[in-house]
């Protein structure tokens, strides 16, 4: 299976399982504040290392654009670099050691190589391609990399949020609508559809979801928490996508492997 086809898969199998399930991400217990502060929570989250390059080479935290022009497929995902010389392509919880090791998603090593950064997948499988470093951050293999800080502390990022993705091929296609409301007294919302289509021999198939839950958020530098009011609760990667240009704050956010542009 190629690398492209292999990267879209996950794609799919993040978009799937993050509308269909957002236990997906690891099912944990956590206590929900009575006041929904969302700067603070019950134990502080292990943060990743700040996002810089260090002799050419990526530490911490990117954000992730790749476009893949046969199925009209815009990727994004999240890459954390970690300074030990491993990578974790969509780490779904956190990044403490437990969640590292953890993580079933895409994973592997990195090193550079005369100019060339090279990554090799758990797998077994490599890519090696010329690093392109840029103002804010690099190209690599088709796609550009951009560093990501945490929100502004002081700045509030309650309001609401859409988003979702879309992509198709001879007949084929997925598209996933989401919505995510945050409240300034700690409760949110999130609902989606999802509409998958294909044909085959002239036979048309289209199967669709739907999915809603409510409960209580809290936001913990790059973890945001959700606590839905079944009891259960799971931790999402979320990091703001601002454009310093407008007075909105943040203009996109992204939580759990979604893109959200504030409405």
């Amino acid at each position: 299976m190629t690398r492209m086809y292999r990267s879209l898969l996950s794609a799919v199998l993040i978009v799937g399982c993050s509308f269909f399930s957002s236990q997906a991400y690891g099912q944990l217990r956590l206590k929900s504040s009575p006041n929904g502060k969302e700067s603070k929570t019950t134990s502080k989250s292990v943060q990743p290392v700040p996002a810089r390059m260090v002799q050419g080479k990526p530490e911490g935290l990117f954000y992730m654009q790749k476009m893949w022009i046969a199925t009209r497929y815009l990727e994004k995902s999240c890459w954390y670099f970690a300074p030990d010389g491993k990578f974790y392509e969509n780490l779904s919880s956190g990044f403490s050691p437990e969640d590292l090791a953890a993580h079933k998603g895409p994973k592997g090593t990195y090193k550079m190589n005369q100019g060339n950064l090279e990554v090799t997948w758990s797998d077994g499988q490599s890519s090696v391609s010329p690093i392109e470093i840029e103002t804010g951050g690099f190209n690599w293999d088709t796609g550009m990399y951009l560093p990501v800080e945490p929100f502004v502390a002081g700045k509030s990022i309650v309001g609401f949020y859409e988003g979702g993705s879309s992509f198709g091929g001879e007949g084929n296609s997925v598209i996933v609508s989401k919505s995510l409301r945050l409240e300034s007294d700690g409760r949110y919302t999130m609902s989606g559809i999802a509409t998958v289509s294909a044909s085959s021999n002239g036979t048309q198939a289209r199967v669709g979801g739907e999915n809603q839950e409510e409960g209580r958020w809290q936001l913990d530098g790059f973890i945001l928490s959700l606590s839905k009011s079944d009891g259960t609760s799971v931790h999402h990667i979320a990091f703001p996508f601002d454009d310093e240009k407008t007075p909105i704050y943040p203009d996109r956010i992204f939580v759990g492997g979604t893109m959200y542009k504030r409405q």
